[in-house]
């Protein structure tokens, strides 16, 4: 059953999007707690805008809560933040809707959703970036924030009601039947909002960092983002945690990733948990074939080190170790977490030698020697993995020491 209409309080503004209970994946992330598509109608004393749409399957349903609130030939602007299809996946049918209404995007976003729809018919009014836009009582101000994920990609806010429409930042996969983070404990809103910035946004740390700063000197009672909950509680908690995230900053923790055929290569990563833990690290050791690309990514996140291992098969690495190192490649910009190598092998060990070119390729922080097996490690080898664990931990620490003096300058 569709959810309810949900007003924020003291303000204008109906949610009016929809809850996808059942997607589990999404780009490859597990969304094991599902998704919304959230859309949003702002009602001034002489013009309506609706912020967003919803993916394509959900249509009907936001077709049906815009009639419930406004009649439609009222709507005067459809602002589109995002083109990509999970918000602007039904903006084509809400034109269709609302035969008087401008849709209001920048002009790159405009471009794009030229190329996903026929919008010959439509009628546009493009906006840039701190251009503002009345609706009577209301004002809303547009603030591009390129790369955040998208290129076009921009904020609304109603400056009023100081509500922040953010579109992907601040989001959380979160299927729920209720809207607001005062909802639900703070643990699990920070669980699921790590994973998605984790997940989604941790390549684009930078170009956040600077779309946050944009807005930081606005003040924002309510952050509406395009998925999940609606933030209105503990919002400098969350930019707080945005700043740490978008700057890598970690905690004093190692993960160690691997997978094995033979228990060899486990029995090498079991070494180094040790040593980075005697150095004085919390570590996390994943067996890749039980941990997931999406609990990889979050762990990865705020860890100050990392350390990946593979047996060889087929003379490459295992195809767990491919897989994540892949994911991990395309979210890790600058890869400046301290990591080492390791695995066992039997007649071939090319596996590591296959990673390590992944490792290059990342321009990743190796800081000790690889270490090889060949078929079961030796009391030597194992000494071995135990000192490079310490050693891992050692350059671990000295990195979220220097992270930390960073923030404090």
């Amino acid at each position: 059953m569709p959810e309810l209409l949900q007003k924020i309080p003291n303000a204008p503004v109906t949610w009016v999007g929809a809850v996808d209970w059942n997607v589990r994946n999404f780009h490859g992330y597990k969304t094991s707690l599902g998704s919304s598509y959230n859309a949003y109608i702002v009602e001034g004393s002489e013009k309506v805008a609706v912020i967003d749409s919803v993916k394509a399957p959900f249509s009907s349903e936001l077709m049906d809560k815009v009639k419930q609130v406004v009649d439609p030939a009222k709507v005067d602007y459809i602002v589109c933040n995002h083109a990509e299809p999970d918000h602007s996946g039904s903006i084509k049918d809400l034109v269709k809707l609302c035969p008087n209404a401008k849709v209001v995007t920048n002009n790159l976003c405009k471009k794009m959703l030229g190329m996903m729809n026929d919008t010959a018919e439509w009628q546009w009014q493009v906006v840039r970036d701190q251009d503002e836009l009345s609706l009577g009582d209301r004002t809303l101000k547009f603030i591009t924030s390129p790369m955040v994920h998208w290129p076009e990609s921009m904020y609304s806010y109603l400056v009023e009601d100081e509500i922040l429409f953010s579109m992907d930042s601040f989001g959380q996969h979160f299927a729920s039947s209720k809207r607001f983070d005062t909802d639900y404990e703070w643990p699990l809103l920070l669980r699921q909002m790590k994973e998605y910035y984790a997940n989604i946004l941790m390549l684009f740390g930078k170009t956040i960092q600077r779309a946050v700063k944009k807005v930081a000197g606005l003040p924002i009672k309510v952050v509406a983002p395009a998925h999940g909950l609606i933030l209105t509680d503990r919002i400098p908690d969350v930019l707080a945690k945005y700043d740490d995230w978008t700057h890598l900053r970690p905690e004093k923790k190692v993960v160690i990733l691997y997978d094995t055929m033979y228990d060899s290569t486990e029995r090498m990563a079991r070494e180094i948990y040790r040593g980075a833990a005697d150095a004085g690290c919390e570590v996390k050791l994943l067996r890749l074939r039980e941990n997931d690309l999406t609990k990889v990514a979050d762990e990865i996140l705020d860890a100050a080190g990392w350390a990946i291992g593979s047996a060889t098969l087929n003379e490459n690495m295992m195809p767990t170790v491919g897989a994540a190192m892949t994911y991990l490649k395309g979210l890790l910009d600058p890869a400046d977490k301290p990591v080492m190598s390791f695995g066992s092998h039997g007649w071939n060990g090319k596996g590591v030698d296959e990673l390590n070119k992944m490792l290059e390729a990342m321009k990743a922080n190796v800081v000790t020697e690889t270490i090889k097996s060949k078929f079961r490690p030796t009391p030597e080898d194992v000494e071995k993995c135990y000192q490079a664990g310490l050693e891992l931990g050692r350059k671990a620490l000295e990195h979220y020491e220097s992270k930390h003096t960073e923030a404090a300058e």
